[in-house]
């Protein structure tokens, strides 16, 4: 008899998600704060209105892509996770290696 396998396909992906995808979205989240009305300047405050609402919709939908990110990061885990207990299961129900 083998001594089994063990999958780990799945975290070099994890790492991938959390580095490359995640944590820039985050970051992005976080840059994209509309200034102050003032920060337009006297001459500025005519488009101080509309370049809040884009900036502001602009950070918004940033925010709504780096949740599902975040989403599916841990959708990733739950899935190793579920992997990691069926394959345990299977193991002990056929007597071999852990």
């Amino acid at each position: 008899m083998t001594a089994g396998f063990r999958f780990t396909g799945l975290d070099g992906h994890l790492a991938f998600v959390d580095r490359a995808v995640v944590e820039p979205m985050r970051r992005a989240g976080e840059a994209g704060r509309p200034l102050d009305h003032l920060a337009y300047g006297v001459v500025g405050q005519a488009f101080a209105v509309p370049a809040t609402l884009a900036v502001t919709l602009a950070a918004d939908s940033v925010g709504v892509l780096t949740e599902a990110a975040s989403g599916f990061g841990e959708r990733l885990r739950r899935t190793r996770e579920v992997y990691t207990a069926t394959e345990r299961a299977n193991t002990d129900l056929l007597g071999g290696p852990r």
